[in-house]
């Protein structure tokens, strides 16, 4: 009976069915299932209580045979097939957005405005087997202004379409639809094959309103656009035109397609019967660029009418395949050509004045006359020729300059692949790029052997097959010949990019292109072109792109390949990249690492050494105390007496939980006298880390002292304490102490993030810490006349350098306290003040140093380690100190494994492996790759760890046997690497979820699995961000429960909880509340499609929250701009919202910059919040005018010249 509530089932795909099903249920009916392929519209649905599927073909599985009333389909792009039309108890109903019967079917906005209508509207009619041509049971009109285009209709339609939906309702509810028959004979119908007039050029013969109307109706906007783009011929080529407006006729008749005007805005151009001005030009990739530099007058080309039937028949017959084209190249993955330079050139659109007289952008892999002068080498590489590309001309008239190699097939080659001589070559060639990528799933560029033609790509994406185990080169050859049969059936208009996102946003460049025969020029990008032909093939470099070294290595590789494969054509999963003299070069060479053995002697005897030799030298500062030699090592042996009465001996592991003192270091020294290993435990790691550590170590004593208390949750273990400030006692000459380590022996355990939310412990003996003191004693360099600032935890273990290089050196070691390591102010006074000769850093802490202002100091050698060092902060450092080191290695390989004295201008690699380490880049089977291929690191020599404690199945995966000629492990780092021509090892990131921030190791499996635990969160990612340049920060994507949802717990909640097991440098700086985790095709989660943090959250700042003006908006307003958020409010801690010690540095700079302060890092740790910040600056004076300071360059320039 009218009145009562209704239920109904609702599907379509954007926000207009969010709409429409909240004012169902505002009017107390019931919704029993939305259907939607929008992740956010289902999350939408399932916050409200409503169950919610993806697609139509589980509404009857979801059902499980409920009854309901009404379905209701609303922009739901599928055909509804007639089992669901026949569900609902009442009628099935259709929102479509134009006015039946005219204009049935897809984009019916811009058919209609092909009329130039006065008016428009929507309509909502009952679901039949025939598309749009069910009963009508409302109808809502709205006008149409003289410049709407299709993008303004769609609005319209969205806004009628939520008020008459309102209207159909109550009149569903009051039982008062009557459905009304359409009128056929009025019936007009679009399909999606069908083409826009003139396929959308403008042909200036034509009338003036028909070319406005023209470019309204393609005006969708810059979302998806399946009807098609307005086309406007310029010399070379032709743009997309977005934007029009009607001009009055010329004052003197002008033949049509006259330039009449031209300026910034746009182009004023002659029409059969007045002018036409068209604006907010683009490529065919949908690069805006600038009207063209035509003089008025110009006559612009005109499309002939057999061009314009040409191009409308082709398009006809391609639009069917469109949307596979359209999927294909939104999904594109380019291969990466290993032997590029490190730099690619960024897209960019043309610089102003270019103009369109110049060649554009063209779309992926077409022709471009982009480019500069021929260059290239005229000196053959072996086995083949080479000559510089040659295009007979100059200037941007020319083709992408490079160099072309001629090389000659091997004989045997097409009866290895069963193939025609041309297919294995092709073969040859795709299965090279395939063997040599870091993702074997891959595309390249084809080109097929038929022109394509104008509008057109000249090019299609190819993915390489698969180099699968098991796969002869026969089999891969008959699947190239399937795949590029494939590939010639046809193209895609070139205005796709322009058309949708999604296209634009994949199909960035394919950089290789291949084809069988044919001329024509490489593409714009284009980095590497193959063209098979009888008897070999011609591959082309480009010269800015491959350098002379790196195209001689990739011929020299593929040739040797070529030849391989014909050798063993059997498995192309093995047929080696590498052989002969070049593998030597990699294998051997580059790994002539081996010193004269030294001494056999361990970490405690290179100390003793010292001690004899120089005992009234200082060997540690801290803020405390001073040691001599003779003093530090007198309480080592007394604390090494103490532990070996305690029962501690050789294999014991020993704790030590102490602050950065000299007694720290005497701890350390004192455990390994004692013959056992130290596991170093931060103070400031929470409490459940630390006994999580302890339990997995096993230790059998903890080191203590120096007031700080244990925490209950350690102090519950009930392991042995010693407190390392009360041993005392006689002449510690004469103590008793366990049996000295052996060389293989345990020096430290030292634990590092586990993926599995595990921490694990990597077991170093003393040989390998042995040999690494030894190398870098040798470079860097260390001697007695150094002086070390050490800056790191214990627990990081670059420390082992800081701490111990020093001490068997004759050297000395300055210990500077955790609150100044972490302050960049007080780290630079610390440096001015000790003036240090040596000191090693993360990349994070250097560049505090130089965001507090440091000037620098042309005596300190600097050390940089522990993540990569970005170039910019290299050139930074270069130009402040006497030496820049970048160093390199895990910590199972013995904290550095490779090392390099970085130069001004120099690209910043890892260098080469240090003394008695060899370095090996391998491919997924564990084989050798040749130089610029990237691959995996395997480190392999003295520095390799025993393995983790306690995880022997770890220790297998992680730590192989060495099948490349050494007798001992391989450690596979998981860093992503490849080798420079001259023997450098080049860094180019990870090949798993791992991360380092301010040179902390990261696993963030780890962070995920804590995050799963807390009862909001449904599901986690977390990964670093960068923003801003120079700063890296966690951020966590989460999806919460049904229980939390929509919102995600506190951030501060979220917090406290990771806190309880993580240290603070794993603690993610934001929050991000996710419907969904974006996944891969594979189901794996997509990384890269993961948005940006917001600026501004979605909830707005209550009245209470909002920083008034003065202080508090003076503090708020340097906080949004260091930290990129708009939402903070005044009590928003700084460090909760996203702020980290280098933002933090920035922060004071700028407060005291905008407020004439003198503030200090200590002042935004006392006071974190807007609030509390602006209270406490109402009570400080302004500080006095800065005092000029000195030039310390000039300084620098003096103290050199001596």
């Amino acid at each position: 009976m009218p009145g009562e509530p209704l239920s109904a089932v609702m599907a379509g795909e954007h926000a207009l069915l969010a709409e429409c099903a909240a004012l169902w249920l505002a009017r107390g009916h019931r919704l029993s299932l939305l259907v939607s392929p929008d992740p956010d519209l289902r999350n939408w649905a399932r916050t409200r209580g409503i169950p919610a599927i993806a697609s139509l073909d589980g509404v009857e599985t979801a059902l499980n045979g409920e009854p309901f009333d009404y379905l209701f389909s609303i922009t739901n792009m599928r055909i509804v097939p007639q089992r669901l039309l026949d569900l609902p108890r009442r009628l099935p109903i259709n929102f479509h957005d134009a006015l039946l019967p005219r204009h049935a079917g897809v984009y019916a906005t811009s058919w209609a405005l092909l009329e130039s209508p006065a008016e428009h509207g929507v309509t909502w009619h009952v679901m039949t087997a025939g598309a749009d041509e069910g009963d009508i049971l409302l109808r809502r009109r709205f006008p149409v202004g003289p410049d709407d285009t299709a993008y303004d209709l769609n609005t319209a339609c969205f806004q009628a379409g939520m008020d008459s939906f309102a209207d159909l309702a109550d009149l569903l509810a009051a039982g008062g639809a009557r459905p009304e028959p359409q009128d056929m004979l009025l019936r007009t119908y679009h399909a999606r094959g069908d083409v826009l007039p003139d396929g959308g050029l403008l042909r200036w013969t034509r009338r003036g309103r028909q070319l406005h109307a023209l470019v309204r109706a393609a005006g969708l906007g810059r979302g998806d656009n399946g009807f098609g783009t307005a086309k406007l011929l310029v010399p070379g080529g032709y743009v997309v035109v977005g934007a029009s407006r009607l001009a009055p006729p010329p004052p003197v008749p002008s033949p049509p397609g006259t330039l009449l005007a031209a300026d910034a805005a746009g182009l004023t151009v002659a029409t059969a019967d007045s002018s036409l001005t068209i604006t907010d030009l683009r490529t065919p990739d949908g690069i805006p660029v600038p009207p063209p530099a035509l003089r008025p007058g110009t006559l612009l080309p005109l499309p002939t009418p057999a061009a314009v039937s040409t191009l409308v028949t082709r398009m006809t017959s391609t639009r069917p395949s469109e949307p596979r084209w359209t999927h294909r190249l939104a999904n594109i993955r380019p291969y990466d050509l290993p032997w590029t330079q490190a730099t690619t050139p960024a897209r960019s659109d043309p610089p102003p004045g270019d103009g369109l007289s110049a060649p554009f952008p063209a779309p992926l892999g077409s022709p471009s006359a982009a480019g500069g002068a021929p260059q290239g080498r005229d000196q053959p590489s072996a086995g083949c020729t080479s000559s510089p590309s040659e295009s007979g001309s100059s200037g941007r008239s020319g083709p992408p300059a490079g160099t072309e190699y001629v090389l000659a097939a091997p004989a045997t080659l097409a009866e290895a692949g069963r193939a025609e001589p041309q297919v294995a070559v092709l073969a040859a060639a795709l299965l090279f790029w395939a063997r040599t990528a870091e993702d074997p799933e891959v595309d390249v560029a084809y080109r097929p052997a038929a022109p394509q033609g104008d509008f057109f790509a000249p090019t299609v994406p190819l993915r390489l097959p698969a180099p699968a185990s098991g796969r002869t080169f026969a089999g891969y050859c008959a699947e190239v010949a399937v795949k590029t049969a494939e590939a010639e059936a046809g193209s895609y208009l070139t205005d796709l990019a322009a058309r949708c996102p999604a296209v634009a946003a994949g199909s960035g460049g394919l950089r290789v292109e291949v084809g069988v025969g044919g001329e024509g020029e490489p593409g714009t990008g284009t980095v590497a072109r193959v063209v098979v032909e009888p008897g070999g093939c011609r591959v082309w470099l480009a010269g800015d792109r491959v350098g002379p070294e790196a195209a001689e290595a990739l011929i020299a590789d593929f040739e040797g390949f070529l030849r391989a494969l014909c050798d063993a054509p059997g498995d192309v999963a093995e047929v080696p990249l590498l052989s002969g003299a070049r593998r030597a070069r990699v294998v051997e060479e580059w790994n002539a690492t081996a010193t004269a053995p030294g001494p056999d002697a361990c970490l405690p005897a290179l100390f003793a050494e010292q001690a004899a030799r120089r005992p009234a030298a200082v060997a540690v500062v801290s803020d405390r105390e001073t040691l001599t030699y003779a003093q530090l090592d007198a309480r080592a042996q007394r604390l090494a007496a103490a532990m070996t009465a305690a029962g501690v001996g050789r294999g014991d592991l020993v704790g030590v939980y102490l602050g950065r003192s000299a007694d720290l270091v005497a701890a350390l020294l004192g455990v390994m006298r004692a013959g056992a290993a130290y596991v170093p435990l931060d103070p400031v790691y929470p409490p459940d880390r630390v006994r999580t550590m302890l339990e997995d170590a096993g230790v059998r004593l903890l080191l203590t002292g120096g007031g700080l208390p244990l925490p209950d949750a350690v102090r519950q273990l009930d392991v042995p304490e010693l407190d390392v400030t009360k041993a005392s006692g006689p002449d510690p000459a004469g103590l008793a102490v366990a049996a000295p380590p052996e060389p293989g022996d345990l020096a430290y355990v030292i634990y590092t993030s586990g993926s599995t939310g595990r921490p694990k412990g990597v077991r170093i003996a003393h040989r390998a810490l042995a040999n690494f003191l030894r190398s870098m004693a040798a470079e860097p360099g260390c001697t007695e006349q150094d002086r070390l600032l050490a800056v790191t935890t214990v627990c990081f273990d670059i420390a082992g350098l800081e701490l111990f290089l020093p001490l068997v050196t004759g050297g000395c070691v300055e210990l500077v306290p955790e609150e100044a390591a972490s302050d960049g102010f007080a780290l630079r006074a610390r440096l001015e003040r000790s003036r240090p000769t040596l000191m090693q850093a993360t990349p994070a802490t250097w560049r505090l140093l130089v965001a507090a202002g440091w000037d620098g100091d042309p005596a300190l050698r600097a050390l940089c380690g522990g993540e990569a060092l970005p170039s910019d902060l290299a050139g930074e450092l270069l130009g402040r100190v006497g030496a820049l080191w970048n160093l390199y290695g895990p910590t199972e390989t013995t904290v550095w494994s490779a090392a390099v004295r970085v130069g001004p201008g120099e690209r910043v690699t890892l260098g080469r492996p240090i003394a008695n380490t060899r370095c090996y880049v391998m491919d997924r089977r564990g084989r050798p790759l040749p130089p610029y291929v990237p691959g995996e690191l395997y480190i392999g020599g003295a520095g390799v760890a025993d393995g983790y404690h306690g995880r022997p199945e770890l220790t297998a995966e992680k730590f192989v046997p060495d099948g490349l000629g050494g007798t001992g492990r391989l450690y596979r780092t998981g860093d992503l690497v490849r080798w420079l021509a001259d023997g450098r090892l080049d860094y180019l990131g990870r090949i798993d979820d791992q991360v380092k921030i301010d040179g902390f190791r990261i696993e963030l499996g780890e962070i995920e699995a804590v995050l799963r635990r807390h009862p909001g969160v449904r599901r986690a990612v977390v990964t670093a961000r960068e923003d801003t340049a120079g700063t890296k920060r966690l951020v966590a994507y989460l999806v919460p429960t049904a229980a939390a949802a929509p919102s995600l717990p506190p951030p501060a909640d979220l917090r406290r909880h990771l806190a309880r097991d993580l240290p603070a440098y794993m603690i993610p700086a934001v929050f991000v509340p996710l419907a969904e985790i974006p996944l891969t095709r594979n189901g794996k989660v997509d990384r890269r499609a993961l948005p940006p943090p917001p600026r501004t959250s979605p909830l707005p700042l209550p009245p209470a929250a909002r920083p008034r003006p003065g202080p508090e908006e003076a503090v708020a307003s340097v906080w949004r701009a260091i930290l990129a958020r708009d939402d903070i409010g005044v009590d928003d801690n700084f460090f909760d919202a996203g702020g980290n010690s280098l933002l933090l540095v920035e922060a004071v700079k700028r407060l005291n910059a905008a407020l004439a302060l003198h503030l200090t890092s200590v002042d935004m740790f006392r006071h974190p919040t807007v609030r509390t910040m602006a209270a406490s600056l109402a009570s400080r004076t302004p500080a006095p005018p800065a005092a000029p300071r000195i030039d310390r360059t000039l300084l620098h320039r003096r103290r050199r010249r001596g």
